[in-house]
C-alpha cells in the first residue's frame, strides 16, 4: 500500500480507518492502482475478487438483507464510507435503476472507475441471491465494452452520463440466501458511527472546511458563504471557529487550490485552463499567477517536474 500511495504523491495516513477520503485523492489512487496492475479490464478484475468472504463491513452489511430492494436501500445510506459517492434509485417501467451520482467530481473520475460501479451491482446480486441473475441492461457513459466484460453482464448496454444497473421487479424481490438480520443489527450501528466520524465529529473545522471545498470547487462555489452552507452553520460561526484555530477561510482556499493543482498536474491530462476553472479562477490568468505564488514554478514546470 504505501508504495503506491508514494508513487500517487499521497500520504501514507490517506486510508486511516473512520476518516472520509477525498474525492481526489480516491481517484489519483485509484488510477495508480490501476496503472500498476497494467491488467487488461482492471475493473472486471476486482468485481470478481469480491466474494463472500472477502467484503467491506458496509458491503457485507447489506448482503444482510431480505433482499436487492432492501440491500440498495442501506448500502445507499452507507455508501461514503466505501467511496466519495452517492448511489441513487429510482422506478422504471420494468424495474428499478441503480445509478452513481458524482457530483461536481464527475469530470475527473476514471471511466474504468465507472465501469466497474456497474460491475459491482451485478457481482452483488448474484452472491447474495446465489443466481446468475441478469440485468434488464446496463447504463455507461462510454458503452462500448470489451468481450469479457460483455460476457460477464450478459445484458444489453445503453449510453448514460452516469453508470447504473436496471433490475427487474423480480430481481429486486428475489430473496438473499446471505440474509441475516441478527448480522445487520450488528452491523447497522458501527455502520451508522462510521458516518457521524466522516461528517466531522471530532474534526477540526480546519478539516471541515478543506474537506468541503474539494467538493465545492469543480461547480464553481468557492465562497466561504458556500461553505457555510454546506457545513450547516452560520458565516460568523466558521469565522470564529477558523479564528479559535488560528487560520482564516482564505488561506485554507489557497492550501486546498494549490493541493488539488498539484495532483491534476501529475495525475491527469487536464489542461492549465481547466485545472483553473475546475479550482474556481474566473480566468486562467489567475491561476497561473496564484500558482506562482505558491510554488514559485509555473504549472507546465510542476506538471513536467519528475516524482519527488
Amino acid at each position: 500500500m504505501e508504495p503506491l500511495l508514494n508513487s500517487a504523491g499521497l500520504p501514507e495516513q490517506l486510508f486511516t480507518p473512520g476518516h472520509a477520503v477525498a474525492a481526489h485523492h480516491f481517484f489519483t489512487f485509484w488510477t495508480t492502482v490501476e496503472k500498476a496492475c497494467e491488467k487488461q479490464d482492471f475493473p472486471l478484475l476486482l468485481t470478481e475478487l469480491l466474494n463472500g468472504e472477502v467484503l467491506d463491513t458496509a458491503v457485507y452489511a447489506a448482503c444482510c438483507s431480505p433482499n436487492l430492494k432492501i440491500a440498495v436501500e442501506r448500502l445507499a445510506r452507507f455508501k461514503p464510507l466505501l467511496a466519495p459517492i452517492q448511489l441513487r434509485t429510482e422506478p422504471t417501467v420494468d424495474g428499478t435503476r441503480i445509478y452513481f451520482d458524482f457530483g461536481a467530481m464527475r469530470r475527473i473520475v476514471p471511466t474504468s472507475y465507472l465501469l466497474m460501479e456497474a460491475l459491482f451491482v451485478v457481482r452483488l446480486a448474484r452472491i447474495s441471491t446465489g443466481r446468475q441473475v441478469v440485468p434488464l441492461w446496463v447504463e455507461l457513459p462510454e458503452p462500448q465494452v470489451s468481450p469479457g466484460v460483455a460476457n460477464f453482464l450478459n445484458a444489453p448496454v445503453q449510453q448514460a452520463d452516469a453508470p447504473g444497473v436496471v433490475f427487474s421487479h423480480a430481481v429486486m424481490e428475489l430473496p438473499f440466501v446471505t440474509a441475516n438480520e441478527q448480522l445487520w443489527d450488528y452491523f447497522e450501528p458501527q455502520l451508522k458511527a462510521g458516518l457521524y466520524r466522516i461528517a466531522g465529529d471530532g474534526v477540526s473545522y480546519r478539516g471541515r472546511v478543506k474537506r468541503a471545498l474539494v467538493d465545492l470547487l469543480p461547480s464553481g462555489r468557492a465562497a466561504i458563504d458556500d461553505v457555510a452552507v454546506e457545513l450547516s452553520v452560520s458565516k460568523r460561526t466558521l469565522q470564529r471557529r477558523l479564528r479559535e484555530e488560528k487560520t482564516n477561510f482564505q488561506e485554507l482556499l489557497n492550501d486546498v487550490r494549490e493541493e488539488l493543482a498539484i495532483q491534476y498536474l501529475k495525475n491527469s491530462d487536464l489542461s492549465s485552463t481547466e485545472i483553473s476553472y475546475l479550482l474556481g479562477f474566473d480566468d486562467p490568468n489567475s491561476f497561473f499567477r496564484a500558482f506562482h505564488n505558491w510554488c514559485g514554478q509555473t504549472p507546465q514546470q510542476v506538471r513536467m517536474s519528475p516524482p519527488s
